[in-house]
């Protein structure tokens, strides 16, 4: 045999030998696979299929950050401040979504400056006129500039820190916004939540004497009222002005022995701790007692009174560093994006929790997530549709409890 035809047979000897090994290996690997559907790392093999998100949305976040370094007045500053410290809420909101919820958020993030022509020429882009959810503009002029835009789509915008913003049709937009109808149907809602079926009376206290914010108590606590007549005895509710002499005191209206919700809507302490005072001579009949935390940061708290009755406090957004879920996402977040949260952190976190709660019923998550409760770690969400205007408002935060010289989170 000649040189030239043993290096052929040997060459040919070789791609036989090679092309046995890979059949070979190959078929070793599928009876792994399939005897081990995981690798040794723990992740997923090829041979599975990965689940899938079955909710996606489209999520743009349009806040002045003046990435440029152009923020040269202290209003500019501070409003990049805010947005820096909001965005790392929503990232720490989205890394938990991304690992626990079924429900896949496509994100943007957009400098509008404060610049209204920014807001417009950025809603106009192809990608974002799509968008499921726009959070944001935070500045008059932007807001009025995307809001006919906005109305014109599927979008809707959420306000995420709380201004004053009127207009006669707010549809499409979600507020943070104080709300006298999303307050009541709030509060309404908690006290039958939590007192369902129980034989409770329920007093609703305010001062004529606080002026305007007395008006505006009066009016609540009617529409309250109002909101419990579908399932509770009127009879068994009063609205007592604690302003006129001629009412006498509240004591006198008690019955010893009933059982007694009292919810005392004022923001003077003088005027709070004067019914406190009152209620605590029924104290053995274990009433339940509810004030503005507001009161809190009263001068002359009423600490013993608060201890001995109880009282509990609703807030809008009243963030205590101690509450053990808020402390656990605290560190997360410094270990996370090396900043230390402040309220507006919070915020942005609790906003896109509520928004990937509400995504979960799917494309009617509008109307689904009206007047439901939404709680996370930092506090919660209740939803409420002015019929007047359209818009959406948030009329609830948290409630906390008041026990020995410290605030427990109740709900």
């Amino acid at each position: 045999m000649s040189l030239k035809s043993m290096s052929v047979l040997l060459r040919n000897c070789f791609f036989v030998i090679l092309i046995s090994l890979c059949l070979v290996s190959n078929f070793l690997k599928a009876q792994s696979v399939a005897a081990y559907p995981n690798n040794s790392h723990g992740e997923p093999s090829a041979a599975i299929e990965i689940p899938k998100k079955d909710k996606h949305f489209k999520v743009g976040l349009f806040l002045p950050f003046f990435k440029e370094g152009t923020d040269t007045t202290p209003v500019m500053h501070a409003f990049a401040l805010s947005s820096l410290d909001y965005l790392a809420g929503v990232k720490a909101a989205i890394d938990s979504i991304e690992k626990t919820e079924n429900v896949k958020i496509d994100f943007f993030v957009e400098d509008t400056e404060l610049d209204s022509s920014i807001v417009e020429s950025l809603l106009y882009k192809e990608e974002y006129r799509d968008l499921d959810v726009l959070i944001g503009p935070v500045f008059q002029s932007g807001v009025e500039m995307a809001t006919p835009i906005i109305q014109k789509r599927n979008t809707i915008m959420y306000l995420p820190f709380e201004k004053d913003y009127n207009a006669e049709k707010l549809s499409n937009i979600i507020s943070s916004q104080k709300n006298m109808t999303a307050y009541a149907a709030y509060f309404s809602s908690y006290f039958e939540r939590q007192f369902a079926n129980q034989n409770k009376q329920y007093i609703f206290l305010y001062n004529s004497k606080e002026g305007k914010f007395g008006r505006e108590a009066h009016a609540m606590d009617s529409i309250i009222k109002l909101d419990l007549n579908a399932n509770i005895d009127t009879s068994k509710m009063m609205i007592f002005d604690l302003g006129k002499k001629e009412n006498g005191p509240l004591a006198s209206k008690l019955v010893k022995g009933n059982q007694y919700v009292f919810f005392v809507n004022c923001k003077n302490s003088y005027f709070v701790n004067e019914a406190l005072s009152q209620i605590k001579t029924i104290v053995s009949s274990a009433p339940e007692v509810f004030c503005y935390f507001e009161v809190l940061e009263s001068e002359v708290p009423a600490y013993e009174i608060w201890d001995t009755l109880k009282v509990k406090f609703f807030s809008r957004f009243f963030v205590n560093f101690e509450d053990g879920p808020t402390g656990t996402l605290r560190k997360k977040i410094i270990e996370s994006y090396n900043q230390d949260p402040v309220e507006f952190t919070y915020k942005g976190y609790n906003d896109i929790l509520f928004l990937s709660q509400a995504f979960a019923d799917g494309k009617d998550w509008l109307n689904n997530c009206l007047n439901k409760d939404y709680v996370n770690e930092v506090a919660g969400f209740y939803y409420h549709q002015d019929p007047s205007n359209g818009g959406i408002f948030n009329g609830y935060h948290a409630v906390w409890r008041y026990e020995k010289l410290k605030l427990y989170r109740q709900y």
